[in-house]
């Protein structure tokens, strides 16, 4: 993939001509990198859709690409949907959706966890920080980022392997859980982990208990490292055998 710089543009940007960047990326264009006309540019829609292009007209309050025609990018054939209880810390919850972003999550789902002290809130600044992310590692698909009222309705609707994160149950292993599956849930607690209630629905609708081992990690951070492993699994991270 050739270096230069990337921006984010709306679904509904045409498939190729003249592009007007949002303001937001036109005044980073324009007076954080300082781009000037003819430099070459990449946009992306989060949906699938990239295109190539340069600067055709650049001042402090707007930024026109000339592009060529978008390519078309499939959606991942392997989706994972991250279903994480709300944390009381925002930087906690920023931390989460840039590290979805960055390793492929197609669906983040938070909810109310019983231990959570606020009702999840996604909003455009979690939506800028998943289009930044995805900016940085050049990925074209951007995951759906949900908010649900608890962990009942968290997992509604959501099929493939349900993992659930946890020190409290007989393990099984992540390999076999995930044989065959092309989708899967990974399921995270927040600080003060699951309440005894939500361990009994979750196992009740099918999920399998992961060990990240005897270590006890803060949420991020075990939302991070569950991601990684199952997308390693899947052959998405370099895995040799797959």
């Amino acid at each position: 993939m050739p270096h230069y710089h990337r921006f984010f543009v709306p679904i509904e940007t045409a498939d190729s001509g003249a592009v007007d960047l949002p303001p937001d990326e036109a005044h980073h264009a324009s007076r954080v990198l300082r781009l000037r006309g003819g430099d070459a540019v990449g946009l992306f829609d989060g949906h699938g859709r990239t295109w190539e292009g340069s600067i055709h007209e650049i001042d402090r309050h707007r930024a026109v690409v000339n592009c060529r025609p978008a390519v078309h990018h499939p959606a991942p054939a392997k989706r994972l949907t991250l279903v994480q209880a709300w944390l009381n810390h925002d930087k906690a919850n920023a931390t989460i959706v840039q590290r979805a972003a960055e390793l492929g999550v197609s669906r983040v789902r938070f909810f109310k966890g019983a231990h959570s002290e606020r009702l999840p809130r996604v909003d455009d600044k979690l939506t800028r920080l998943a289009a930044e992310s995805c900016k940085q590692c050049g990925r074209a698909w951007m995951p759906e980022l949900e908010a649900a009222w608890d962990a009942r309705a968290a997992l509604e609707g959501l099929g493939g392997a349900k993992l659930l994160a946890t020190l409290g149950n007989a393990p099984a292993s992540l390999g076999h859980a995930l044989s065959s599956h092309d989708e899967a849930v990974w399921i995270v607690g927040p600080e003060g982990d699951f309440s005894s209630d939500e361990v009994e629905f979750a196992l009740a609708a099918g999920a399998i208990p992961i060990s990240l081992g005897q270590a006890t990690y803060r949420s991020e951070l075990a939302a991070t490292l569950g991601i990684a492993l199952i997308q390693y699994e899947w052959g998405e991270m370099g895995n040799p055998s797959k």
